[in-house]
């Protein structure tokens, strides 16, 4: 067989692509001779293609609060060729969730790198097999199977339409299984599931809308972030549409905060989300949830590659920076416990709320530059 690249355009995609994986793998190669030079590494592996830098602030969080634990951190690109893993104590592959929806090949390789670490002894943090347990409808399944409320949600296509219909009859949304970000289409009760309805979505799923409105009218979508044995209540925002996002939120004075007060400590359904994370069978993932009007939580969605990143400096927004500060140090704390090293007291103190650790360590927001 004879390959045709025509257009010209796809030769110089490739040639951009093959120089950002250079210029990637020399940054990679620059860093680790600059930081990685302790025993019983985290290989920290990433896609060069796929949000390559997509936990940098973790990294540089590291190197301003915790430099002797980013010596332990060793960076690669899949195939992750050279990599020497007897080096290594634990693997923690950061890619985006399901990697088969994006690149089957490199969950295979991302895969082989995990069985050839586990023929060592060596343990991985979020399976990249296992993080498509973190779709919508599995997810909803997993869920459900322990009690907890989610909401009901039926894969869909055009032969099956009329029938999930019929078994969804009220409102619903249709989403994307898969993947995090895709704006979801809502749909009046017994609105027909059309082919233009599902044109957008690559996996659609048929999902029953719950209504979590307050008395202001309100949505709240409140996030808790679970690694390992530490969970952290990571936000709540509101906003007047049933998907709350950065960029129909709400900020008034009261509702701020509200938030503080919820990220101040623990959240309250941290043995409740304690259960989810085993169910899921993954070691670090976010819970989304809202509150129902009658009580009690429904889990909107699972995400084990949630974005976790310092907000802008703005003095009223003050307060989320704890709950960055406790993400990276509950991820960093497990990333050491599953390589067998013993986690800095600092660490422990951010991740089990003592309320003295911003004060004594003095954290600050962590930006690049």
């Amino acid at each position: 067989m004879t390959w045709s690249f025509d257009p010209p355009e796809l030769i110089d995609r490739a040639r951009d692509l093959l120089a950002r994986w250079a210029d990637l793998r020399q940054a990679d190669d620059t860093a680790n001779r600059a930081w990685c030079r302790a025993p019983g590494r985290i290989l920290a592996v990433r896609h060069p293609f796929r949000q390559a830098g997509f936990h940098d602030q973790f990294l540089f969080w590291l190197a301003r609060h915790f430099p002797d634990l980013r010596r332990r951190f060793e960076l690669a690109l899949l195939p992750c060729a050279g990599v020497d893993l007897a080096q290594v104590a634990v693997v923690v592959p950061w890619l985006q969730d399901p990697v088969e929806a994006w690149s089957p090949v490199a969950l295979d390789a991302a895969c082989q790198l995990v069985e050839a670490a586990a023929a060592r002894g060596i343990p991985v943090v979020n399976h990249p097999a296992r993080l498509a347990n973190g779709g919508k409808r599995a997810a909803a399944e997993r869920l459900a199977a322990i009690g907890i409320r989610t909401p009901r949600t039926l894969a869909v296509d055009t032969a099956s339409a009329d029938a999930v219909r019929q078994a969804l009859p009220g409102q619903i949304l249709i989403r994307e299984d898969w993947g995090h970000g895709v704006p979801s289409l809502r749909l009046g009760p017994g609105e027909p599931i059309t082919p233009t309805a599902l044109a957008r979505f690559r996996r659609p799923i048929a999902v029953e809308f719950v209504d979590t409105r307050g008395p202001d009218g309100l949505y709240c979508k409140y996030r808790c972030f679970v690694a390992g044995d530490h969970h952290v209540a990571v936000h709540r925002l509101a906003a007047p549409d049933w998907e709350v996002r950065g960029g129909n939120k709400r900020s008034t004075p009261d509702l701020l905060a509200a938030e503080a007060a919820h990220v101040a400590g623990p959240d309250r359904h941290a043995d409740l989300f304690a259960r989810a994370r085993v169910a899921m069978e993954l070691d670090v993932v976010a819970f989304d949830y809202g509150y129902l009007p009658a009580g009690g939580i429904v889990v909107w969605e699972a995400n084990p590659f949630p974005f976790i990143q310092f907000g802008p400096r703005v003095a009223e927004l003050a307060y989320r920076d704890q709950p960055v500060h406790r993400q990276f140090a509950a991820m960093a704390g497990l990333y050491l416990e599953r390589a067998g090293l013993p986690v800095p007291e600092p660490i422990e103190m951010l991740r089990r709320y003592d309320r003295g650790a911003a004060g004594r360590l003095a954290l600050r927001p962590n930006l690049p530059g």
